[in-house]
Parts: structure tokens; C-alpha cells; sequence
């Protein structure tokens, strides 16, 4: 536990997680199958940049979210229709899809584990532009915590965590 961790370090004073090590600990690593579990160690092993977005809340029904979480091509393809974006998203199975966002990126996304308050998303891509010219690759985790309120409208607050590693280290310069 945190607490057991906390007092292991350091007799005086607790040791405070990181956020990057909070979202490596928020993975169920006994729940993942084998091939999951070697991408995710992978990229956590060798991280370029890890970002934790600020938590969100908004509007929205549980089911309708977890869906959607799942299904991010309902929205895009929406968005498609109305011309508002040039991203192209394609379910490859049952748990992936092909994304593609019309210039320069190409990236798949697989969801590794998933609950109604925990998603996981393994995802590996390239990019080829105007602001890195030679094919740059990497690969990332996503990490989506989500809790849900009904009291006075259906309520979803979330966070989410990356870990990105890029290949070529030019490019980790770029982004870091």
C-alpha cells in the first residue's frame, strides 16, 4: 500500500507518490494479459514525456460515456459529417482502431483494460510533417480514471495520465 511505501522510505517524513508514479500504480497489472503487459512496461520503462491532464467534469450519463470512451469513432465520424475535422477513425477489432488524422499522423489505438471507472489504451504511431520532416514514431499509454455522481444531473469527472516515448532522439528534443 501507499502508506506501507510511504513509511519504508522514509521514518520522519512520508514520501508523497509522483504523479507519474500514481498512474504506473493505477495500472492492474495482475489483470492484463501477457502482451499488454509487455507494451505498457515498455513504454513506462523508457518514457519520454509524461503529462496528467487536469481533471474535467461535465454533464453526461454513465453508459453514454463508457461508450464512448470505447467508441471514439461515433463522435469523430459525427464531426466527419458536420466537415469539422479531417480525422478518420476505423475499428480494426473488437478492442482497436486505425487512426488517421488526414496529414500527418497515423496511430493505433488499443484499448489493453477497461472498466466503468478505469480505461487503459495502449496506442503506437507516426507522424511525418512540416515541423519534423523524417518519419517520427513512438508509442504511448493512456490512462483514463473516471467517477460518476447522480445527485442533481448524471455527472462524469475524469482524469487522464500519458506516458509517450518517442524513438528518435532529435525528435524527444521537439517534444520535450
Amino acid at each position: 500500500s501507499t502508506s506501507a511505501l510511504q513509511a519504508q522510505d522514509s521514518p520522519h517524513k512520508p514520501q508523497q507518490l509522483t504523479a507519474q508514479e500514481q498512474a504506473k500504480h493505477s495500472i492492474p497489472w495482475d489483470k492484463l494479459t501477457d502482451t499488454a503487459k509487455t507494451k505498457l512496461r515498455s513504454v513506462i520503462s523508457d518514457t519520454t514525456v509524461f503529462h496528467r491532464l487536469k481533471t474535467q467534469q461535465f454533464n453526461c450519463d454513465e453508459s453514454v460515456y463508457i461508450h464512448l470512451v470505447r467508441h471514439p469513432e461515433i463522435l469523430t465520424n459525427i464531426w466527419e459529417l458536420m466537415g469539422v475535422t479531417q480525422l478518420r477513425i476505423e475499428r480494426t477489432a473488437p478492442f482497436s482502431i486505425s487512426i488517421h488524422d488526414g496529414q500527418y499522423t497515423k496511430t493505433t489505438l488499443e484499448l489493453v483494460y477497461g472498466t466503468s471507472n478505469l480505461h487503459v489504451f495502449h496506442c503506437e504511431g507516426s507522424y511525418k510533417g512540416m515541423i519534423i520532416p523524417t518519419v517520427s514514431t513512438g508509442r504511448a499509454i493512456i490512462i483514463i480514471r473516471s467517477k460518476y455522481d447522480n445527485a442533481e444531473a448524471p455527472t462524469v469527472k475524469h482524469q487522464m495520465d500519458i506516458f509517450l516515448q518517442i524513438d528518435n532522439a532529435a525528435n524527444q528534443l521537439l517534444v520535450k
